[in-house]
């Protein structure tokens, strides 16, 4: 890590397919800040090949720890952060335990309201569609799949991670 730079730790997984965030917008954050701060990457190995398609081409521009944690590497991670940014997860909870990073978690088919850590080093952010929190594992509508997913851009978290680490 460079010690200069403030760390974020991303976890876009989930076990819910309609909690995951859009592979595009993970790229858009990585992209954002690769340059100005350290990224880890943190999942399992069980994702689908979610990880690879959001990481691929940034391989040089972050730290992977995908597949290589235990629970308690994974809380030791978050002893080191500045921010983590995932998708309503236990990524988030544990993350809230260690106490240290400040949180930003969005919510999709789920409610922020209703699950989300609370305190003042945290924010989330909810799908703007009529069908969220929809509260289903999978997606009961017939022509726009998981639309929740699209609400959410990547401009609107840049904010609220910079208003943490007092970015810009």
């Amino acid at each position: 890590l460079n010690k200069n730079k403030k760390t974020i730790v991303i976890s876009p997984e989930t076990t819910w397919k309609n909690k995951h965030w859009t592979e595009n917008e993970w790229r858009n954050l990585i992209e954002y800040y690769s340059d100005k701060a350290n990224i880890i990457y943190t999942g399992t190995n069980n994702d689908n090949g979610l990880s690879e398609r959001i990481l691929s081409g940034y391989e040089d521009k972050i730290i992977n720890l995908r597949g290589k944690t235990s629970l308690d590497d994974l809380r030791e991670t978050f002893s080191y952060a500045d921010l983590l940014v995932t998708p309503d997860s236990g990524t988030a909870h544990i993350a809230w335990a260690e106490g240290k990073c400040a949180i930003v978690t969005l919510f999709f088919a789920t409610s922020g309201e209703r699950t989300a850590p609370f305190g003042e080093n945290y924010d989330f952010v909810q799908a703007d569609c009529s069908c969220s929190p929809c509260m289903k594992r999978n997606c009961k509508l017939k022509n726009e799949k998981n639309v929740c997913i699209n609400t959410i851009n990547s401009k609107e978290i840049v904010k609220i991670i910079n208003k943490h680490l007092q970015f810009e």
